[in-house]
């Protein structure tokens, strides 16, 4: 390989290592960015565990989780209820309220009319053997949720709305409560 071929070439290597290099400068700084976006709000778990392998996104991918944690600052707070279906009427009444006084979106269960075939006063995720998908579906609430709010009628907090708190609580989520409750005193 003569001179000129041989410069070429490593003018080329040394090109494409600045570019290498300007391109990591350009995902540390998103990265940065992206951390100081999550400081000021939280992001869901899922982009935070992403923020641990950012060195594996390119700088439009980096810019989508920028646009996400930008638009999640935005948004309304967002609180799921959490409780004993034979609430339900005070579910929804908690979830007018909240969304027309404080303008936050509500996540929560859901009000079946009487006219609904064959509906039952409360269970009726038991009667029709779906559960543990329905418990499963309303931690997937609890993870896009900012905080959960108890409706503890009474004080009563049953299996499922326990197993509930335990998960916020783990998942670091502020619990609120409609009534006082000893059991969970400080949270």
């Amino acid at each position: 390989m003569d001179k000129t071929k041989r410069k070429k070439k490593s003018e080329l290597i040394a090109g494409l290592k600045r570019g290498k290099r300007a391109a990591r400068l350009l995902m540390e700084e998103m990265r940065v960015k992206l951390i100081m976006a999550n400081e000021q709000h939280t992001i869901d778990q899922r982009n935070i565990e992403h923020l641990q392998t950012l060195q594996k996104y390119t700088a439009q991918e980096l810019g989508r989780y920028m646009r996400i944690a930008q638009m999640r600052k935005s948004l309304p707070k967002i609180v799921c209820l959490c409780g004993s279906t034979r609430f339900i009427e005070t579910f929804a009444i908690l979830a007018w309220e909240l969304e027309r006084d404080n303008g936050c979106i509500v996540l929560g269960l859901h009000y079946l009319p009487p006219t609904y075939p064959d509906v039952m006063p409360d269970h009726m995720a038991e009667a029709e053997g779906v559960a543990q998908k329905m418990d499963d579906l309303h931690k997937r609430k609890i993870d896009l949720a900012d905080e959960i709010f108890v409706v503890n009628v009474g004080g009563y907090i049953g299996d499922s709305t326990k197993s509930e708190i335990m998960y916020a609580i783990g998942a670091g989520k502020p619990v609120l409560w409609l009534e006082p409750d000893k059991q969970w005193k400080g949270q």
